[in-house]
């Protein structure tokens, strides 16, 4: 609780006090709650508000509130608002990873200060000489209208990001963004979609990096605007995260710190995936498998969308089209080419069918999502028409979902994943679909339906049921948007016990902290260039909130997909982290084959170059999971903060710190324009430099139908494998590296190798690392190597190439750990090639070359 000096509190327009009361507004700013205490704490500080007036916005006001400051890390602070009696809406702990501390850290990298008694309410939260957050002129509680507004003065020069799950830009704009989950029925921009994450970063024009994370599920929206930052919700409390680090990616790992670190998920879920919602027979599915193999296009997993199940029935496959004997000739022809096979389930459980047992189980427990006055089950309607909803919140949840998904196992088909999609709750009512018998007991004008102030554009039981719905936890205008949320974290840990090994679990709807189960897809796009082109920028996004693996349906889900609109996204797609194709019953197929000869040979082009980085990409998703450095993509502000110009791009990105990829994602271009940081690159393809690394520009790079354009980092090691039809496959193939020299002759790196299945592979340290590094001794000779610095799975690897980019001069001997061996050397490009080495990659081994 510090001010560092008398200057920066009269700038704020103060006075300077003794003791705790560090702040006494002059009059100028104006508040809604008057502050009426101030105390120490062992973590923090408290203050005692009680109401001067209402908003009139929200119902009743809220008479006396507490804040407590406490000082949760030394680069974390919290301040949660609530009454003194803790009795609103609040969510459970577990939601975080960490719980509050009992004293406080010995030092903070922040500042904060709050009014002084008699004053009006306020508070600010400082990193050295930048506001993180200055609370402004109205502050409001009312029952159901919360408001806290920022005040940042200028936004010039500042940068935000986050605030989702939304399509857009990268950088937030001067608008509202909506959060509350919601089936959208097609990603659309400025509407609240399939996730909330009140979290956003912030970037100023010093390159101070910060952000704030408000864990509160009720609906809201957030008002970016000139000069301010405006929270408006409608229910619990104001819990707020303040986060200070010395860079983007800093912050990005203290809120995983805080809600969890993503999930480390199975190798083989890297490869590339096929699905496709209109496969009625499993026929198709044989077909599309054949194919994939007679044009020797990588695949990993096939996918059945509900058109598998006897009418839209869960956990049950249609007897006529999805014959089970038939279904379990497929799988084990799938496994035993290492393949996998992934079903969709979606939560809404029929209650109409007769001897349908997922309902009858459901009854038993009395575990259904309830009308208002807990009289009876809410309905819902769905694909097989009415259904009711299980609650997640309720403790007897979890052993009804274990049973019906291991039943399902067990009595069908060994499914290696589950892909859960409609778990916003959706619905085709809005509200309920039956007329109450009897009825609920719910105020008119409904309160929660039809709230005094209502933060979303669309009505709030849109597309899903009343917001009056009885939980176990609670009421679904408090809990809405934990449903997907329990139900991914159930599934995870149902198939990690009957399968012990990772799961896969695929989810739409997300919370705060659902990456740490799983992986999230952007849902329902539409084959449109501005989908592909938006899909950039949520990828990015999903990163920052906690998703290591999330990804777009390549070629888009809904409307027919052009040619080169399928190519381009092919090529982009291959580089999500997840990597799949998918569209929309009625729609033409858009399969690799589907189009002309030049498209199917630029979809396995991207994907073996996709297959050749998996040791790399699963590496930074390792790093994700270990200690939350983020990310697999990462935005060209995380490492270029400096570059102004960095920080607006969302139409390329970075790959770890080591690969730019500046995707073609423009109707009939040809060549695409690409910045260039102050920094060295070389093209992916060529070895060839590009740009000047003494300054950023923008240039034009070729850019043909068949091209994707990607450019390796000067000093960095990339690691790599020689891609096969399958990620079990890759994993047998040689090594190999790309090494991509600094001026001075220079580059590092890392890896990891695993099973890439066990459960606690991080915890057990049941993992190999390397070590990489390239140098330049200064007179003739150059070195390369990577060592071993961990043995936790002795996974058995062999060297084959490597490729050092930057080499000035053509070498005259070139060695592996002290024995000649062959190679090429590209005068032009200035690129090395060494090739057939066959070394234990964990043996001591160097590769030199002298000029």
């Amino acid at each position: 609780f510090i001010v560092d000096t008398k200057e920066s509190v009269m700038g704020r327009g103060g006075v300077l006090l003794v003791g705790l009361v560090v702040l006494c507004l002059n009059g100028t700013l104006r508040g809604e709650y008057e502050v009426t205490g101030v105390e120490s704490t062992s973590a923090g500080v408290s203050a005692t508000l009680s109401l001067s007036s209402s908003s009139g916005l929200g119902g009743d006001p809220v008479e006396a509130l507490q804040a407590d400051f406490v000082e949760f890390s030394e680069q974390v602070l919290r301040l949660t608002i609530t009454t003194p009696e803790n009795d609103r809406y609040r969510l459970p702990s577990s939601i975080l990873v960490k719980s509050n501390p009992t004293e406080r850290p010995s030092n903070t990298d922040y500042s904060y200060s709050v009014s002084s008694v008699g004053s009006y309410f306020t508070f600010n939260v400082s990193f050295g000489e930048s506001d993180i957050f200055q609370s402004g002129e109205e502050f409001y509680f009312d029952d159901q209208y919360l408001q806290v507004q920022n005040e940042m003065g200028t936004l010039d020069g500042r940068t935000f990001y986050g605030l989702g799950e939304r399509v857009g830009s990268l950088a937030l704009k001067n608008k509202k963004y909506y959060i509350f989950n919601r089936d959208q029925g097609g990603a659309v921009e400025g509407v609240n979609l399939y996730g909330s994450h009140p979290f956003y970063l912030q970037l100023d024009d010093s390159g101070v990096a910060s952000g704030v994370f408000l864990l509160n599920s009720n609906a809201m929206h957030v008002e970016v605007a000139d000069h301010s930052l405006t929270y408006r919700t409608i229910g619990g409390a104001l819990d707020f995260f303040f986060i200070v680090s010395d860079s983007l990616d800093g912050v990005v790992q203290q809120y995983l710190g805080l809600v969890g670190f993503p999930y480390l998920h199975p190798y083989w879920s890297l490869g590339f995936q096929q699905s496709r919602y209109g496969w009625r027979h499993i026929q198709d599915l044989e077909s599309v498998l054949q194919k994939y193999e007679y044009y020797g296009i990588p695949l990993d997993v096939m996918y059945n969308d509900i058109g598998y199940m006897e009418d839209y029935l869960d956990f049950t496959f249609d007897p006529v089209r999805y014959p089970l004997a038939q279904v379990q000739d497929f799988v084990s022809t799938l496994h035993s080419k290492n393949k996998r096979y992934v079903v969709i389930i979606d939560p809404g459980i029929a209650n109409t069918v007769p001897d349908y047992p997922a309902y009858e189980r459901g009854e038993q427990l009395d575990l259904w999502v309830k009308q208002f006055d807990g009289s009876g089950p809410m309905i819902g309607k769905v694909w097989p028409g009415e259904v009711v909803f299980p609650d997640f919140t309720h403790p007897d949840s979890y052993v009804y979902w274990q049973e019906q998904i291991e039943e399902f196992y067990n009595t069908t088909v060994p499914i290696d994943g589950i892909w859960l999609d409609m778990n916003e709750m959706s619905s085709f009512c809005f509200g309920s679909c039956s007329q109450y018998d009897p009825p609920m007991m719910v105020p008119s004008p409904d309160p929660y339906d039809e709230p005094p102030y209502n933060p979303l554009l669309s009505q709030m039981n849109a597309s899903t049921i009343s917001m009056s719905s009885s939980f176990y936890q609670g009421i679904n205008y408090d809990v809405h948007n934990l449903y997907g949320y329990y139900e991914h974290e159930h599934t995870r840990f149902i198939l990690e016990d009957f399968l012990q090994q990772r799961s896969f679990t695929l989810t739409r709807s997300t919370f705060v902290g659902s990456g740490r189960n799983g992986a999230h897809w952007l849902g329902d796009n539409f084959a449109q260039w501005s989908d592909m082109q938006n899909s950039i920028a949520g990828v990015l996004s999903m990163q920052m909130f906690g998703f290591s693996m999330v990804g777009a349906d390549i070629c888009g889900f809904n409307l027919p997909t052009p040619e080169e609109l399928c190519s381009r996204w092919q090529q982009l797609g291959s580089l999500y982290p997840f990597s799949r194709n998918h569209n929309a019953i009625l729609m033409p197929p858009q399969l690799p084959w589907s189009y002309s000869h030049t498209h199917l040979t630029l979809t396995i082009d991207a994907l073996r170059t996709r297959y050749t980085l998996l040791p790399y990409y699963y590496t930074l998703m390792f790093d994700m999971s270990r200690n939350g450095k983020c990310c697999v993509w990462r935005p060209m502000a995380f490492e270029y903060s400096g570059d102004a110009e960095c920080r607006k791009l969302d139409q390329q990105f970075l790959i770890g710190d080591s690969i730019l990829a500046a995707p073609v994602v423009t109707k009939r271009a040809v060549n695409v324009s690409t910045y260039f940081p102050a920094d060295r690159f070389y093209d992916y393809y060529t070895g060839e430099i590009v740009g000047d690394e003494t300054k950023g520009e923008y240039i034009t790079i070729d850019a043909p139908i068949e091209k994707l354009p990607l450019f390796l980092r000067g000093g960095r090691v990339v690691p790599g494998q020689v891609p096969g039809l399958n990620t079990v496959e890759s994993r047998e193939n040689d090594f190999l590296f790309l090494v991509s020299l600094t001026a001075d002759g220079s580059a590092s790196g890392s890896f990891v190798l695993d099973d890439g299945l066990s459960l606690e592979t991080i915890s057990k340290g049941a993992y190999d690392e390397y070590e990489c590094s390239a140098s330049f001794d200064g007179s003739a000779t150059y070195s390369f190597s990577c060592m071993q610095s961990k043995a936790g799975a002795k996974e058995s690897r062999v060297l084959g190439a490597v490729l050092v980019n930057g080499v000035p001069c053509k070498p005259t001997d070139v060695q592996l750990t002290g024995t000649s061996v062959l190679y090429d050397y590209d005068k032009k490009s200035q690129r090395l090639a060494v090739t057939g080495l066959r070394a234990d990659l964990s043996s001591e081994w160097t590769v030199t070359w002298a000029c």
